[in-house]
């Protein structure tokens, strides 16, 4: 869980401008819980909701020359999700930014 959120906080934070916000929704039903992390950065291009979660994708020019990226960080938390049992998805923020939301089992009997 630890890792899941890191590094989707770690995206949010190279890409909310200072000043910006981050927002983390968490919402408990029967046994799943489901998380929301959306920032004020610039959101998602369409190019990047499409490829967001294949490994080594750094997103457009921009963001994939940000120095410590390496394109694994939300490949990785989809990878973990879904070994959780969960979904991930990302989307953009009526107001801009970008959000992540993905769910998991509570308890998993695997």
């Amino acid at each position: 869980m630890g890792r899941i959120l890191d590094n989707i906080m770690s995206n949010s934070l190279q890409y909310t401008p200072k000043g910006g916000r981050i927002n983390i929704f968490v919402k408990l039903e029967q046994n799943r819980v489901f998380y929301e992390v959306s920032d004020t950065g610039t959101g998602f291009s369409k190019k990047d909701r499409d490829k967001i979660f294949e490994k080594f994708y750094r997103g457009d020019e921009a963001r994939g020359s940000k120095e410590g990226h390496s394109g694994f960080g939300l490949y990785i938390a989809k990878q973990l999700v879904e070994k959780h049992g969960g979904s991930i998805k990302v989307y953009n923020v009526k107001d801009g930014g970008a959000c992540v939301a993905f769910d998991l089992e509570v308890f998993n009997n695997r």
